[in-house]
This record gives structure tokens, sequence and C-alpha cells, in this order.
């Protein structure tokens, strides 16, 4: 099996696109490998592995974690995406009247 590396540029790149994708456009679209085993989920894509016990998304996540901790490694600037789900700081605007 031959891996192809992928430049932090690269690995860059993908990070808005497998943030807006669902497992299986990964799968289908950009080559994902979803797999179930020892009970955890797995994604491989671009030579960066990610699982989760919970579920393919969480996998996804988990990959997403990997990617900015690899380019955090190698000093490539990574912007973190707001938390939708509220967590998190929250800028707060003074009141009127």
């Amino acid at each position: 099996m031959s891996r192809t590396l992928f430049s932090p540029a690269a690995l860059r790149a993908l990070l808005p696109v497998v943030a807006k994708s669902t497992p299986e456009e990964l799968r289908t679209v950009h080559g994902a490998r979803f797999e179930f085993r020892a009970g955890a989920y797995e994604m491989r894509m671009a030579g960066v592995a990610g699982t989760s016990t919970m579920s393919r998304e969480a996998a996804r996540d988990s990959w997403l974690r990997a990617v900015r901790r690899k380019l955090r490694a190698v000093g490539e600037p990574v912007i973190d995406p707001v938390n939708l789900a509220g967590s998190g700081p929250v800028p707060i605007e003074p009141r009127e009247g």
C-alpha cells in the first residue's frame, strides 16, 4: 500500500472541506476511509487518522483535531473554528439604557 504525504499547506486547505462534509461525502468524493474495528470508528485520510467510539462524525472531528495538532507541531498557523454549540468565550456587550 502506498502512502501520499501531504504538505502542511494541503492539510490546512483540507480543514474547512472536511469540517463541512458528511462522512459519506468524505468517503465518496475525497477518498476518506471509514472503518469500525475493536469497538471504535476510524477515519483515515491524507495520512492522518482519527478515532472515536461514538460515531463516524466523531471520528471525523477527531481527524480534524489530529490535523490541527500536526500543523501546530511544524509551526503552521491554525485558526480554530468557532464552537457553534455555545461553549467557550463569548464577547459581552454593554446594555443600553
